[in-house]
């Protein structure tokens, strides 16, 4: 398994690929690279997560979001960015990532789709604002700890009423995170497919 997509190491060039997905319904050529998290095409837990959000249920929640801001922690090469950002044109949709290599993908790929309202930025870089939605499949890999911290740091940005989306693996602990964030957050188990939870966590 490869453990270096969580971050870009010193000197490390880009070794882009093309890929050919979905984006929004449409096929599409898109450019990746090696060392970036499902670097060759959707992985299944994005896959369950894309397909909630184009259905008459998951809809709604890109309808909260008109004309407002998305989120995607942990954009990879863009492929939550990309999907919020074609479907709401209203939307201004922010895509973060400690990769650099994954941020320059996803403005290279929002480029390539011409979709004007998908920008991605490192941690530091990204913009203070609050968020309408935000969408997840995250790092579960880099331990409990280190994701929960993650997801509370962005869910603080999270407007009151509005909702986070996380796809988990259940066998790596969708059930267990969900408890956790309980503790603090409203958290509804949406869906389960192919091994994986669909989780909205909301703010009062």
């Amino acid at each position: 398994m490869q453990e270096h997509y969580f971050g870009t190491r010193a000197g490390e060039a880009l070794q882009e690929i093309e890929i050919e997905v979905s984006i929004s319904g449409k096929p599409v050529r898109l450019v990746s690279a090696r060392g970036i998290f499902s670097q060759d095409a959707v992985d299944k837990g994005s896959a369950v997560l894309v397909k909630f959000l184009q259905s008459e249920r998951g809809k709604h929640y890109y309808d909260a979001a008109q004309s407002g801001n998305v989120l995607d922690i942990g954009c990879g090469w863009g492929l939550f960015t990309l999907e919020a950002a074609a479907a709401n044109s209203a939307a201004q949709v922010y895509g973060v990532d400690v990769n650099t290599h994954a941020v320059t993908l996803t403005r290279q790929n929002a480029t390539l789709l011409q979709l004007g309202n998908a920008h991605a930025y490192i941690p530091e870089e990204l913009p203070r604002l609050e968020y309408d939605l935000i969408l997840s499949n995250p790092p579960i890999r880099i331990g409990k700890e280190k994701t929960m911290a993650l997801l509370e740091r962005y869910l603080a940005q999270l407007k009151a009423g509005k909702s986070a989306l996380f796809v988990i693996q259940k066998n790596l602990g969708a059930d267990s995170i969900a408890s956790l964030l309980a503790a603090k957050y409203r958290v509804q188990k949406l869906a389960s497919s192919k091994g994986f939870r669909i989780l909205e966590v909301s703010r009062g």
